[in-house]
């Protein structure tokens, strides 16, 4: 807004120094979403927009997504890994590089539910091959009824995580 609240801030950094080799991560300071990105990163376009899902998710209220109903788009008795430590990299049955029917776009998308809707918007916005998977298509569909849920979407039109 005009007084300098309750925007976005875009802070443009070296390399993050983190557990695991973060290139970005974001935050909510004050009435400001503060999203902080590593520029050296291999893959910016993929980082800007995994960390800018990030902040559409702490704007959009607690209850946009259900776990039961999140959940119903994974393998059945899976569990996300719950950890940042490099134990994640070895889930990769149900990913798009696994052998198996995909459910994730890597493995880091298995660490909580977060990191995977912010895995799939950066493929979706940067162009990955998610399209061939219909569990990847069925998250998707949530995240953008959360989206259209949580914004004023009056305006919009061909938006491209909708293009299903």
């Amino acid at each position: 807004n005009g007084a300098g609240k309750g925007g976005l801030r875009l802070c443009l950094a070296g390399k993050v120094k983190g557990g695991v080799s973060p290139v970005g991560f974001t935050q909510k300071c004050r009435d400001n979403y503060e999203a902080v990105l590593d520029i050296t990163a291999d893959d910016l376009a993929a980082t800007v927009h995994h960390e800018l899902w990030h902040v559409i998710e702490m704007h959009l209220s607690t209850d946009s997504f259900h776990a039961d109903d999140w959940n119903a788009c994974n393998p059945e008795g899976f569990a996300y890994y719950g950890r940042y430590d490099k134990g994640y990299k070895e889930l990769t049955q149900w990913t798009l590089d696994g052998s198996g029917q995909t459910h994730f776009v890597d493995s880091y998308s298995c660490i909580n539910p977060i990191e995977d809707r912010a895995q799939l918007m950066a493929q979706v916005m940067t162009g990955g091959p998610w399209k061939d998977a219909p569990m990847l298509k069925a998250k998707l569909q949530r995240m953008a009824q959360a989206i259209r849920g949580g914004f004023d979407p009056a305006g919009w039109t061909d938006v491209l995580w909708e293009q299903l």
